[in-house]
This record gives C-alpha cells, structure tokens and sequence, in this order.
C-alpha cells in the first residue's frame, strides 16, 4: 500500500493543535502518520482511535525506537519543545515543530546546535510568516535594528 519513499511522520502530543495536523498530514501524498503520542496515554489513545492512527505511546523515545519515524511534529507544550526535538535530531528524525520554536534562548540554542550536528532537517510552523508584521521585523533585523537586547528600535518601525 506504501511505497518505501513514503514519509512516515510520528506526532508528539494530542492536544487541540492535533487534529489540524492530523488532518494536514492526511491530505499529503507521500506522507503517512506512524504513531501519536502523548504523556497522557488515555488523551493519546482517544485522539489515535478518532482518526484512525494504528499505534499510540505516552513516551516519547519508545515511540521513535519502535516506529523509526523519518519525520516528527511536536505538537506538545513550549517547554518541551527543546528536548524532543534534540531527541529528534540526534536520531537524524526530520523535526517539525509547534510555534513558539522554544520557551527560552538556552533552549533555542541547544536545538539549533543539534540541527547542525544532524542530517535531519528542522522547521517551525508559523502560518503569519509572510504577514506585513513579520515581513517588516524580518527586514529591520536584516538592517540589525533587532536582534541586540537593549536597542530600542527606531520610529520608523511603527506600522
């Protein structure tokens, strides 16, 4: 039924975000959902019955040993984000990951030094990316206004 070139992606974490990707991931040639998992092994085995995902986990490492996802979407709280995907990206898993990216720059650093260290891919979902806010902030770092703590940006970057 699968071709040996089909993505088989693992999510971690059940919650209300979920089911969008779910149902993304659904509508993706080429892509096939593996396992769900979650720490709450109840929510994580509702949620896999509900939309037809044949394994569930409530750890994180046993799913990834036993499934042998080539990509993961961490779908889980902030805080978690970093060590997942690090987790990730030490197996060379391909890591998607829930906005925000980490809840903290000694997090964020530790994910993109393991994303260096790895022939896996790295990405963060942020559906506002080409919006004029973002697009505007994109540009004022480029110049180098943002980006350095205790700079105030100047007048210009008012919308």
């Amino acid at each position: 039924m699968y071709s040996s070139d089909t993505q088989r992606v693992a999510l971690a974490g059940a919650g209300v975000i979920a089911p969008r990707h779910i149902l993304a991931v659904k509508r993706l040639p080429g892509c096939r959902i593996v396992a769900l998992c979650d720490k709450d092994e109840r929510r994580a085995a509702t949620v896999a019955r509900e939309w037809g995902i044949d394994r569930h986990y409530s750890e994180f490492s046993e799913m990834l040993d036993a499934e042998k996802p080539s990509i993961v979407a961490i779908l889980t709280p902030p805080q978690s984000h970093a060590e997942l995907a690090v987790e990730s990206l030490r197996r060379d898993v391909n890591v998607l990951v829930e906005k925000p990216f980490t809840s903290s720059l000694v997090d964020a650093e530790r994910v993109l030094s393991a994303s260096r260290d790895s022939k896996a891919k790295l990405t963060v979902v942020y559906h506002w990316l080409f919006s004029r806010v973002v697009r505007r902030a994109l540009h004022l770092q480029e110049r180098g206004v943002l980006g350095v703590l205790g700079v105030e940006a100047p007048s210009e970057c008012e919308m």
